[in-house]
């Protein structure tokens, strides 16, 4: 029993592009010279080629590339992506360099410098999977900082802002620094202590029936007055 043909099947020769390879890293970060430069090694592939395909500067031209500069830079781009492999380097009589598509096969590698090839260097763009291990746990918590964060304290008191009284007050808490016993007042208390016998004295000579008469200095206790 045949096999039915796709209702969309492509007439003609073509080359297939994996749709793993259009969604890779490789093939989505090139820039557009670069991908429209591998469009022209794809016109090239007939089934049995794959690693004598060429970029050379004549025959691009003939299909509307003008800079020499932007093949020479898209084909480097495409080396550097692994999109393609140089597999035969030309020069001077020996033609131009010839290259591979790295997602196909080579079948034939006669007049080629390489004698094996493996195919998918292209896949080493993309990011390797993430396996994550059985038991793994997510880190512990650190109980030392609160669910909701750290708080910064607020600038003002909750009470408000203590205001300083500095309107210091004239005369120090404890009195001022005076000198109790100036000069003057030491005087005047040792004129009283002078004076304070007299008062004593005038008794005594009141009762001796001598008040009022005049006295001289004689020994104690003999007085003479007139």
């Amino acid at each position: 029993m045949s096999k039915r043909k796709p209702q969309e099947a492509v007439s003609g020769s073509y080359t297939p592009i994996p749709h793993t390879l259009m969604d890779s890293t490789a093939f989505q970060g090139a820039s557009d010279r670069a991908k429209a430069l591998l469009l022209e090694l794809l016109r090239q592939h007939t089934g049995k080629n794959n690693g004598h395909l060429h970029l050379a500067t004549d025959w691009l031209k003939r299909r509307g590339w003008a800079s020499h500069y932007a093949i020479q830079k898209g084909k480097a781009e495409l080396q550097a992506r692994g999109l393609i492999v140089k597999t035969r380097t030309g020069g001077l009589r020996m033609g131009p360099d010839r290259f591979a598509l790295t997602w196909l096969n080579v079948s034939n590698f006669s007049g080629l410098d390489i004698q094996t090839f493996q195919p998918g260097d292209w896949r080493f763009f993309d990011p390797l999977p993430t396996v994550k291990k059985r038991g793994d746990q997510p880190a512990p918590r650190d109980r030392r900082v609160p669910p909701h964060g750290t708080e910064t304290p607020a600038p003002v008191p909750a009470h408000g802002t203590v205001k300083g009284n500095f309107k210091a007050s004239p005369v120090p808490p404890h009195g001022n620094n005076e000198v109790t016993s100036s000069p003057a007042r030491l005087f005047k208390a040792e004129r009283t202590a002078r004076g304070a016998w007299i008062e004593p004295e005038l008794a005594r000579l009141a009762v001796l029936g001598l008040a009022g008469r005049q006295c001289f200095a004689l020994p104690p206790g003999k007085p003479s007055c007139h």
